[in-house]
C-alpha cells in the first residue's frame, strides 16, 4: 500500500485533488493515533474513544479505496461527513469547547472542504460545515453544561498546543506541496515557452529561406516570360505565353499570403505609418482590378467620396492589400452584372477621419451557415458550385487580420444569390484641408480605344426624357449623344421651365444639372416630387454634376437623387443609365453584354448614407407622409385573398374590402413577409444607410420577428428588434427611434434605447364584433358569440407582447369609442409629451373621425395628436370600426 501511496503521489498524471486528500488523511491517521494517547491519558471516557477508534477505521478505509480505484466521490464525500458533522463536534463538546485546541479542529474542517471539493458541492459542504459549527458555538453558549471542561489548566494547554501543531502542520503539508507542484509547473511552462520560441524562430527561418528560394525562380520565370511576350510574334506562343505569367503571378500570390500568414500568426507583422497620396490609392486599384472586370464583361462602378482627403496618413501598402483582395473576391465569385468600389469618410476630431469603404458585387453571394467561418483561415466555402475559381482559403483572414492590426474592422452583407457587400471601416489622420475632389477617368485608367466604332447600346423610341440645364450647349451635346438611341427628349432651361413640363407631359426619366441660378437641382427634385397635379412625382431623377463639392449640405442633399452622374458623362455611361433605368417594355432592342463596348468605370458620387436608418413592419399603420417626414422605410405585408395575395396599403386598402372584412366568410388573412422578401428589402435599404434598425411586430402577434431575425443573420448591419407592440403602438415606437437615429449615439446603444421605450409604449383599441377576433384564435368562439349578442366590445391592450383583454364596454359602437378614450385617458396617468399620441381607426367615416378627434383633443393638445388609418392587415384581424390609441408613458429615457 505505501508503494501505491508513493506512485500516486509521485505520478503526474495523478489528480491534484487525490494528491491533496492523501496528505489529508496520512495527518488525519497520525492525529487520530495522537489523539487516543491524548485521550486515555486525560481519561475522556468511552465514547470518545469509540469515535477516535472509528475514525482510524473510516480514513484509512477510504484513503485505501482513493488509492487503489482513483476518482471515487464517496469515500471522499464519507470522510467530509464524517469528520465535520460527527468527530470536530463531539471533539469540542468532549475536550473544553472554546477553551481548548478544539477551535482549531473546525478550522481544519474548512480548509478540507475548501480543498477537495470545487463548484456546487464545495458550497453544499462549506454551508454544511458554517451551520454545524455555529450550531456548536451557540449550544455551548446556551447550554454550557453540555461542554465537558478539562480538569487542569495544563490540560487545557495541552490540548491547546497539539490542536495547534497538528492543524499547522496539516495546512503547512499541504501548501508545501502545492508550492512544490506549482513550482515544478512553472518550471515546465518556461521549458515548454522556450521551446515554442525556439520552433518558432526555426519557423521564421524556414519560412524565410522558402521565400527567397521560391521567389527567385518565379521571378525568373515572370521575368522572361514578359520578354517572350514582347519578342514573339507567333500567336501561339503569345497565347501560352500569357497563360504562363497568369500562372506565375498567382503563384507569387500565394506565396505572398503564407509569409503574411506566418507573420500574422507570429505576432512579427510590422505595420507603418507614412503619408499616402489617397487619389493615388484609389486609381492604383482601380488599375489593378480593371483588366479583370473587362475580361469578365462585368461592370465596375466607382463612388468615391469628393471630400476625402487628399494626403491621409497610414500603411498604403496594407490597405491597397485588402481593398485589392476584398476587389479580387468581388470579381471572381461575379459572373454578370457589376462590381462596385465605394469611399466614404467622416471627418473626426484631432485630424482623423473615418473610412468607410464598400466593395459590393451581383455576383453568387454567401450562405448562411458559412457567414460565422467567413474569415477562418484556409476556409473555401462551396467547393462544388466554385470548383473553378482560384482560391487558397488566405485572402480574407489575411485581409481580416490585417484590418484588426490597423485597428479596423471588416464586415459581410450578403444574400445568397444575389451578391454580397465587405464593408471596411477604418480610422487614418490626415494632413492639410485639401479633398480629392471629383476624380476624372482619365486619372483611373486608359482612355477606349478610339479605332472602335460607335454602335448604340439600345433603342426606345418610346421613352420620354427630360434634360434640365441652364447651359444650351450641355443640353444639345446629350441630345445629339442621345440620337440613336431614338428616345425622345425635351429640354428645359431652368427649374421653373422644367415645371412646366412635368406638369404636362409624363417623363420616364429627368437629368437635373445640379447647380443652376435659381431653382437648383435640390429645389427641382424637391418640387417635381411634390408637384401637385404633376405626371413625374415617381419618374427616376438622376443629378448631373460637374461641381467639386466641398460641405457637407450638398452631400447630404445628393443622397434622395436616383443616381449621380459626374461631367462629362461618357455616351455609353449615358445610354447604359437610361436602359438600366427605363421600363423593359419600352426597349425594342439592345445588345447583349458581350457586344456592348467595355468602356470607362461608370463614375459616380459617393453618396452621403445615413448613418442609421429606422425601417419597420407596414403594421405600423403610419400614413405615406410621416413615414417620409421622419425618413422611415416600411416593408408592406402581404395579405391573403381569394383573388391571390397582395401588399397591403400598395396594392390593396381596407376601402376595397369594407363588405369582406365584416363577413362570415373570413375570406382575407394576414400573410406577412418570407425570409426572401425581408432579405431583399434589408438589401436595398441599406445601400443608403450604415445600418438598419428594424422594428418588427411583436413576436407573440406574429411570425413576422423571426423571419425577419432570419433573415438579419445574413447582415453585419442589420438590426432587428422585438418590439412587442402592433399598429398605432409600432408606428409610436418608430417615430420615436427615429428621432434617436438622428443623434450621434452607437448603434447598439440606440437599440437598447429602443427595447427600453417600447416598455413606456402602452396601446389598446376597441372592437366593433368579438367575431373575427376569435377566428384568429385570440379569444373564445362561445365567449365571442356571447359578447356580440349582447353588444358587448371588448377592450384590448397589448400586454407582455400579446394581445389581452383589459375591460368591456356596452351599447352603441360610437358611444362605446368615447367611453374608451375617455376611460384610457382616465387611466393613462402622465402622458410623455416628448411623443406624439397616435389614434388609428380601421375604416370610420369622415363624420366618425372627427368626432374622435373631439374626444381625444379634450385631453391632448391638438398637435401632439396623429390620427391614421390602420391597414388591412390589422383591420382583417380586430375589424373595421375598431379605434385604437397608443401613448408613451411618463418616463426619464433619453429621445
Amino acid at each position: 500500500m505505501l508503494e501505491k501511496i508513493r506512485d500516486l503521489m509521485s505520478s503526474d498524471n495523478s489528480n491534484i485533488r487525490e494528491k491533496l486528500f492523501v496528505i489529508i488523511c496520512l495527518e488525519g491517521i497520525v492525529a487520530a493515533l495522537v489523539c487516543l494517547i491524548e485521550s486515555i491519558s486525560i481519561q475522556a471516557g468511552i465514547g470518545t474513544y469509540i469515535i477516535i477508534l472509528s475514525t482510524l477505521g473510516i480514513i484509512p478505509g477510504a484513503l485505501i479505496s482513493v488509492v487503489n480505484r482513483g476518482g471515487q466521490e464517496l469515500p471522499i464525500a464519507v470522510v467530509t461527513i464524517w469528520m465535520n458533522m460527527v468527530v470536530f463536534p463531539m471533539v469540542f463538546f468532549s475536550c473544553g469547547g472554546i477553551y481548548s485546541g478544539s477551535n482549531c479542529w473546525l478550522a481544519l474542517g474548512f480548509i478540507y472542504v475548501f480543498l477537495v471539493y470545487r463548484g456546487r458541492p464545495l458550497a453544499v459542504f462549506a454551508s454544511a460545515t458554517a451551520l454545524i459549527d455555529i450550531l456548536c458555538y451557540v449550544t455551548a453558549y446556551i447550554h454550557p453544561e453540555y461542554v465537558k471542561p478539562l480538569d487542569t489548566v495544563a490540560g487545557q494547554y495541552t490540548d491547546s498546543l497539539f490542536g495547534v501543531f497538528s492543524v499547522g502542520i496539516t495546512a503547512g503539508l499541504i501548501f508545501s506541496y502545492r508550492r512544490r507542484g506549482y513550482t515544478k509547473e512553472s518550471s515546465m511552462a518556461i521549458k515548454q515557452r522556450n521551446e515554442l520560441d525556439r520552433i518558432n524562430e526555426s519557423r521564421g527561418r524556414f519560412y524565410a529561406n522558402f521565400s527567397h528560394e521560391i521567389r527567385n525562380p518565379i521571378n525568373s520565370i515572370i521575368g522572361l516570360n514578359e520578354l517572350n511576350i514582347r519578342q514573339t510574334g507567333d500567336e501561339e506562343i503569345l497565347k501560352n505565353s500569357q497563360a504562363i505569367g497568369r500562372s506565375g503571378k498567382l503563384l507569387l500570390s500565394i506565396v505572398n499570403d503564407i509569409m503574411d500568414l506566418s507573420q500574422i500568426e507570429n505576432n512579427s507583422m510590422q505595420l507603418t505609418k507614412a503619408p499616402y497620396d489617397s487619389r493615388e490609392l484609389i486609381t492604383g486599384l482601380t488599375e489593378l482590378i480593371d483588366t479583370r472586370v473587362r475580361d469578365k464583361g462585368l461592370d465596375l462602378i466607382l463612388e468615391i467620396d469628393p471630400d476625402l482627403p487628399a494626403v491621409m496618413i497610414g500603411d498604403k501598402r496594407r490597405i491597397v492589400q485588402v481593398l485589392l483582395n476584398l476587389l479580387t473576391n468581388a470579381v471572381k465569385y461575379t459572373d454578370e452584372g457589376y462590381v462596385k468600389f465605394t469611399v466614404i469618410c467622416d471627418r473626426k476630431e484631432n485630424k482623423q477621419v473615418k473610412l468607410r469603404i464598400l466593395v459590393a458585387d451581383s455576383g453568387l453571394g454567401i450562405k448562411k451557415s458559412n457567414m460565422t467561418h467567413l474569415f477562418d483561415t484556409y476556409s473555401q466555402f462551396d467547393r462544388e458550385s466554385n470548383s473553378n475559381k482560384e482560391g487558397n482559403g488566405l485572402g480574407l483572414p489575411i485581409a481580416y487580420q490585417l484590418t484588426k492590426l490597423m485597428g479596423g474592422d471588416i464586415t459581410v452583407d450578403s444574400v445568397y444569390g444575389s451578391g454580397s457587400v465587405f464593408t471596411m471601416e477604418l480610422i487614418q489622420e490626415y494632413t492639410g484641408d485639401e479633398v480629392i475632389g471629383n476624380i476624372t477617368y482619365e486619372e483611373i485608367t486608359e482612355t477606349v480605344s478610339k479605332e472602335a466604332s460607335y454602335d448604340r447600346s439600345f433603342e426606345a423610341s418610346g421613352a420620354r426624357v427630360l434634360i434640365v440645364d441652364d447651359d444650351e450647349q450641355n443640353r444639345g451635346i446629350m441630345r445629339s449623344l442621345l440620337k440613336d438611341t431614338r428616345v425622345k427628349i425635351d429640354e428645359a432651361g431652368s427649374g421653373e421651365e422644367a415645371l412646366k413640363y412635368t406638369g404636362l407631359k409624363r417623363y420616364h426619366i429627368i437629368f437635373v444639372d445640379y447647380v443652376m441660378p435659381g431653382m437648383s437641382g435640390t429645389d427641382v427634385l424637391e418640387a417635381i416630387r411634390t408637384q401637385s397635379g404633376g405626371k413625374c412625382t415617381d419618374s427616376v431623377i438622376i443629378a448631373l454634376t460637374g461641381a467639386v463639392l466641398e460641405g457637407r449640405v450638398h452631400n447630404k442633399a445628393l443622397y434622395d437623387f436616383d443616381r449621380i452622374l459626374l461631367k462629362p458623362v461618357e455616351y455609353s455611361v449615358l445610354e447604359n443609365v437610361i436602359a438600366d433605368n427605363l421600363p423593359t417594355e419600352l426597349i425594342e432592342y439592345r445588345k447583349e453584354p458581350e457586344e456592348t463596348l467595355r468602356s470607362a468605370p461608370l463614375m459616380t458620387v459617393a453618396k452621403r448614407r445615413r448613418k442609421v436608418r429606422i425601417t419597420v413592419d407596414s403594421v405600423c399603420d403610419l400614413p405615406i407622409d410621416v413615414l417620409n417626414s421622419y425618413d422611415i422605410g416600411v416593408i408592406y405585408m402581404h395579405i391573403k385573398a381569394e383573388k391571390g395575395r397582395f401588399l397591403d396599403r400598395q396594392e390593396i386598402d381596407i376601402s376595397d374590402l369594407m363588405g369582406k372584412l365584416t363577413s362570415d366568410r373570413f375570406e382575407i388573412s394576414p400573410d406577412g413577409c418570407s425570409v426572401s422578401e425581408y432579405e431583399e428589402f434589408f438589401k436595398n435599404e441599406l445601400e443608403g444607410a450604415d445600418d438598419i434598425i428594424h422594428l418588427s411586430l411583436g413576436s407573440a402577434l406574429g411570425l413576422s420577428y423571426g423571419r425577419a431575425a432570419e433573415a438579419a443573420e445574413s447582415f453585419a448591419h442589420v438590426h432587428v428588434i422585438d418590439t412587442g407592440q402592433v399598429s398605432a403602438g409600432l408606428g409610436l415606437l418608430a417615430v420615436m427611434a427615429s428621432g434617436l437615429a438622428a443623434g450621434n449615439d452607437t448603434v447598439d446603444r440606440m437599440c437598447e434605447s429602443i427595447r427600453r421605450l417600447s416598455h413606456y409604449v402602452e396601446t389598446s383599441c376597441v372592437l366593433p364584433s368579438s367575431a373575427i377576433f376569435a377566428h384568429y384564435g385570440h379569444m373564445g368562439e362561445k365567449r365571442a358569440r356571447l359578447y356580440d349578442s349582447l353588444s358587448i366590445h371588448p377592450d384590448i391592450a397589448v400586454m407582455s407582447g400579446g394581445l389581452r383583454q383589459i375591460r368591456a364596454y356596452r351599447g352603441d359602437m360610437d358611444k362605446v369609442t368615447s367611453r374608451h378614450l375617455r376611460t384610457t385617458m382616465a387611466l393613462s396617468g402622465r402622458i410623455d409629451q416628448r411623443a406624439p399620441v397616435i389614434v388609428t381607426h380601421a375604416g370610420l367615416t369622415p363624420r366618425q373621425q372627427d368626432k374622435v378627434m373631439r374626444e381625444i383633443k379634450r385631453y391632448v393638445p391638438d398637435r401632439q395628436v396623429m390620427l391614421t388609418k390602420a391597414g388591412v392587415t390589422m383591420a382583417s384581424v380586430v375589424g373595421v370600426g375598431t379605434v385604437g390609441i397608443a401613448y408613451l408613458k411618463m418616463n426619464h429615457l433619453k429621445l
